[in-house]
């Protein structure tokens, strides 16, 4: 009787018991799958101008239910999609292009058959979506995909781009079939492991090879080739897009024409290099030359909308005194500024003169942003702009009485983050006669679509910038694309070459190192010339290709694609304005006939032998995406989220597992019997101590309270005490291990500092930081760690012989959300509520003198916080002063090296993408804050600290995701009209609260919705209606002379 009684109690308690460990190998859950895209590889080859790749990427399900994997990856815009293959185990099976329609109910059939199948999808050119259906438990799925592109070279350059992810996006319309958009992001990296390998056979000698975004091993592979891959040292590779950048040896670029002989129809790409130079190579000559150069007229089209303050407008306003101070004074050039409206530097263009180019940059300095975006607006008013000599509207080219052989260009310089109208792309279509349009986009997350697009429709160059670091590489590479030598009213015509279906249907104005690129068919067999005529300032130019110097080639089936993808490109533009059911037709035959993804067809994959039995529970699971590098919503030291959950019962409906237990018991007592069971009550109690005491395996649900990876000491620590002067104590590079706390960790100083976060986006706060406590004569400088445990775990087994002093934390955070650091790798923040619920164990090395030191911004308003910090991070009987002060933590160089500097903050949000003019913002400023003594107008202006440490304006995101789930079950009801959405808004008192909380309200936002489910505890999911909104917040920072500090200390009996 006492053993049966023993086991009942055991059962009661343990679930209680196993709840305040603090054991580092326990699981929150481990019937969630795990994100189950385990690797991404491409293997590139390169030939001559064209690249064939070819991407297998592997789902792996180690949960303990059957899944669907959802994956949404980018692609190149100039990718050619011709290819899917799923293999399970060493089965093959190919998959087949569809009408989109008929793919997806192919896929959805096979899916609740039970059947293992994939989808592919395209949700824009360059977005496209894997499905993967029934992966059971242990089992692997590897899904190849196979596209080609043809690499255009620019500037003597050759580039070739593996995008990597999709960066987020924001669109004011209500797009259907974009539901990627919602596709979960990962800030703390890519779960996946990427790796790329690349062959690259020239034809002629490589002249020079580098990556500018990663690290690269180059092996030579022959006198004109090369074999690279990626540096498997490389941490998160897959958050960045790859870029290889090289150029070929001998003068200009490679020019002929490839051709291809297929079963029924024939394909040829006919690339030709208009005149390198116009002038000698004697640099005497450079002034006489530029007579031979056309005149040419440039409007810059520039946007100031609120999105481009800060660092955009500042790389804009460069750009811009760059380009400019390249005219020459017979060119012609104005400028037009957009936001909600727009404004031109002059009534008509002007000659580009000393005093004019200075006039204009002047201007330029002076613009603040502000305002909505208006660029469809900006475009009509640009196209209205008279051309030089004239009085009205201009034509192409200027009559007589204007500058001769003239060239209007349009130049788009925009952040890319913009809800275009479709009628942009017809707009620029209807006007090819009167400018070429180039563009040029800034930001790591820009829309290549948008940006490549505009520059496509108007036989323009696109052009983007990634970083800071690359503005002044690219703009140089745009200023010198458009600086060299024009050939304008290009014809090529073909002599005795029965040519058919030509892409593009007319040609552009050329720049001497980028070749014109034209794709059709061709009847019989090749023969005849290809005339190319144009004209240069120095007269016409002629030139002839003969067509028997070059011979079909079953290598060159590529072109089929290429050309098939270049009318689809053309179609799809005109399609965006409004589908035509005649082109929609014909991009779907497009896609079939040469077995491409388009906007409607797909490419679809089905087992005939079923997995799993039909009925049976099949779990959705959307493997999350990196951040792009660079992309973050924070600012200085602060950030802000908001996130929860209504509609469920106030208790749950799932029964503690010791209720379960307990029945279990009596219904064996009743049917087993007392003595059996008394008999094998030892037994089942070593059973469950020994399940109970078992370290769980390590999997990605695994939450420990042990640093995640190896932490990173920037500063190396200092000897101990039984090492050598001559000797150097290494950074550490192994994962930690537990140790006991009797073994001593000496060290030459009690302080220390820890970097708990990473930089992104134009905001350097972790690196700034890092530098200035550097400069201060930090010894002990710990980056690398991602959460609260992991501080803990270092400073229990690093200690000092006499305790640890000042232990100062680096964090971003902010007095509302607390700190932007989990309490382990798992969560995203932690709050003076979650660390109320945390009792770890006590720290050693922590006496009265330690005291913890927060730097992020307004951490000293929340006292609760500060209070639960120090007594997680107590000792046995004491517990350290945490200070923080209540002014936001900013850092910058200064005159003697990087200064700390603290700043009061006066905020004001808007809906994202609804900016008002800086003049309006300074009389609302003013009317919320009317006793604080703040030129606001003139603290809107600008944009970073000054010298004189004058108030500025910084800004970001606050994002909000809010469920309200219906444990009912039904349909669940997603407003539409804006009157609808706020009534929704209204009736989640919980969600008013916490804006509320945080001085905003839901009109402060953006929002959007949409379906998904919610996972209770017991492992099943409700449908649910989730509310994603976005506000910009527009922060004044005050920088104050003294910052008020806050100290709190933990007490036993508080």
């Amino acid at each position: 009787m006492k053993y049966f009684l023993l086991f009942v109690l055991l059962c009661l308690g343990s679930g209680w018991i196993f709840g305040q460990s603090d054991s580092p190998y326990f699981l929150v859950d481990g019937s969630e799958a795990a994100f189950p895209l385990e690797s991404t590889t491409a293997d590139v080859d390169i030939a001559g101008v064209i690249a064939n790749v070819t991407v297998e990427q592997v789902y792996t399900n180690r949960g303990s239910q059957a899944i669907e994997a959802t994956y949404v990856f980018p692609a190149s815009t100039e990718a050619a999609v011709h290819g899917m293959e799923m293999y399970i185990g060493d089965r093959r099976i190919e998959g087949v292009v569809m009408r989109k329609a008929g793919a997806k109910a192919t896929y959805e059939t096979a899916k609740a058959e039970g059947k293992r199948s994939s989808l592919l999808e395209q949700h824009r050119p360059n977005v496209f979506q894997m499905r993967v259906a029934n992966i059971l438990p242990g089992d692997t799925v590897r899904v190849r995909l196979q596209y080609t592109e043809l690499l255009v070279p620019a500037g003597g350059t050759y580039r070739f781009v593996y995008p990597t992810v999709v960066g987020p996006r924001f669109t004011g319309e209500d797009e259907k079939g974009e539901g990627f958009a919602g596709q979960p992001y990962s800030a703390s990296g890519t779960p996946t492991r990427f790796s790329l390998q690349l062959h690259l056979a020239a034809g002629m000698p490589i002249a020079s090879l580098e990556s500018p975004t990663h690290p690269i091993l180059i092996t030579p592979a022959g006198p004109n080739a090369t074999d690279l891959r990626l540096d498997p040292g490389l941490t998160a590779p897959g958050n960045r897009d790859f870029v290889l950048e090289y150029q070929l040896g001998g003068a200009g670029i490679h020019t002929g024409l490839l051709l291809y002989e297929g079963e029924e129809e024939n394909y040829f790409l006919y690339m030709a290099q208009p005149p390198v130079a116009t002038s000698s190579d004697d640099d005497s000559s450079d002034e006489d030359s530029s007579d031979e150069v056309p005149a040419r007229e440039f409007v810059f089209i520039v946007d100031v909308s609120g999105s481009m303050t800060g660092f955009p407008l500042d790389v804009t306003k460069k750009l811009m005194a760059d380009l400019v101070s390249d005219l020459r004074p017979r060119d012609y050039f104005n400028i037009l500024l957009f936001a909600g409206a727009a404004d031109t530097w002059r009534s008509a263009s002007a000659p580009a003169t000393r005093e004019n180019l200075a006039a204009a940059t002047e201007w330029v300095e002076g613009v603040r942003g502000g305002g909505g975006t208006e660029l469809l607006a900006a475009l009509r008013q640009a196209y209205a702009l008279p051309a030089p000599g004239e009085s009205g509207r201009t034509t192409a080219r200027p009559t007589s009485s204007g500058p001769e052989a003239l060239s209007r260009n349009f130049v788009i310089v925009t952040d890319g983050y913009i809800s275009v109208e479709p009628e942009v792309f017809d707009l620029i279509d209807q006007h090819l006669d009167r400018a070429n349009v180039y563009t040029f986009g800034i930001g790591g997350s820009v829309n290549r679509h948008l940006i490549d697009g505009m520059a496509r429709v108007g036989r323009g160059r696109p052009a983007v910038v990634l970083d800071e670091a690359a503005a002044a590489v690219e703009a140089r590479r745009f200023r010198e694309y458009i600086a060299k030598p024009l050939l304008t009213d290009v014809r090529l015509s073909y002599a005795g070459f029965d040519v058919y279906d030509l892409e593009p249907l007319s040609l552009p104005d050329l720049g001497s190192e980028r070749p014109l690129i034209v794709f059709g068919k061709y009847r019989g067999k090749p023969k005849g010339e290809l005339v190319l005529s144009g004209s240069t300032g120095a007269g016409d130019l002629l030139t002839t290709y003969r067509v028997r110097d070059s011979h079909a080639d079953p290598q060159h089936a590529a072109l089929a694609y290429l050309w098939a993808r270049h009318r689809i490109q053309r179609l799809d533009d005109y399609n965006q304005l409004s589908p035509d059911d005649q082109r929609v037709e014909e991009v779907t035959r497009l896609g079939l006939d040469h077995n491409l993804l388009t906007r409607y067809t797909s490419f679809v994959a089905v087992d005939k032998t079923p997995a799993r039995e039909p009925g049976t529970d099949l779990t959705t699971v959307k493997q999350p995406l990196p951040l792009p590098a660079g992309v973050s919503a924070n600012a200085v030291g602060f950030s802000l989220g908001v996130a929860g959950v209504s509609g469920l019962p106030t208790q749950s409906s799932a029964l503690p597992w010791w209720s379960y237990a307990t029945v279990a018991a009596v219904l064996a007592l009743f049917f087993v019997g007392f003595r059996k069971l008394r008999s094998l009550s030892p037994l089942v109690l070593l059973l469950l101590v020994f399940t109970a005491c078992k370290p769980k395996p390590d999997t990605r649900a695994e939450t420990a309270l042990m640093p995640e990876r190896a932490p990173e000491v920037v500063e190396p620590v200092a000897p101990t005490s039984n090492t050598t002067h001559e000797s150097k104590v290494a950074p550490i590079t192994t994962p930690p291990v537990a140790t006991s706390h009797t073994e001593e960790f000496l060290a030459a100083t009690n302080d220390i500092t820890f970097i708990l976060g990473r930089d992104q986006s134009d905001n350097p706060y972790f690196a700034r930081a890092e530098r200035y406590f550097r400069e201060q004569g930090a010894e002990r400088i710990v980056t690398g760690l991602e959460s609260l445990a992991a501080v803990r775990y270092y400073l229990d087994s690093r200690r000092p012989r006499e305790g640890w002093g000042r232990i100062h934390l680096v964090v971003h955070g902010n007095p509302w959300s607390g700190l932007a650091v989990g309490r382990t790798a798992a969560e995203k923040r932690t709050t003076a509520q979650q660390l109320s619920e945390w009792s770890p164990a006590p720290l050693s090395g922590i006496n009265e003198a330690t005291r913890i030191v927060l730097h992020g911004c307004g951490l000293g308003s929340d006292r609760d916080l500060l209070r639960e910090l120090s007594r997680v991070f107590g000792g046995e009987r004491t517990f350290p002063e945490v200070e923080a002060t209540e002014q936001f933590t900013l850092f910058r160089e200064g005159p003697r090296g990087m200064e700390r500097h603290y700043a009061d903050a006066y905020f004001r949000a808007r809906p994202l993408g609804d900016y008002p003019l800086p003049s309006v913002m300074a009389v609302r400023f003013g009317r919320k804050y009317p006793h604080v003594a703040v030129d606001w107008e003139a603290a809107l202006s600008r944009d970073r600290f000054t010298e004189a440490l004058l108030p500025y304006l910084y800004q970001f995101n606050v994002p909000v995701e809010w469920l309200h789930v219906h444990p009912e079950g039904g349909a669940v009801y997603l407003p539409g009209r804006e009157a609808e959405q706020a009534a929704w808004l209204e009736g989640e008192e919980a969600l008013i609260r916490e804006l509320a909380r945080i001085g905003l309200t839901h009109a402060d936002f953006r929002w959007t919705f949409d379906r998904t489910t919610y996972r209770l505890a017991d492992g099943s999911r409700i449908p649910a209606a989730r509310a994603l909104g976005t506000s910009r917040l527009f922060c004044v920072l005050v920088p104050v002379d003294q910052a008020r500090t806050v100290r709190q200390r933990y007490f036993r009996d508080a």
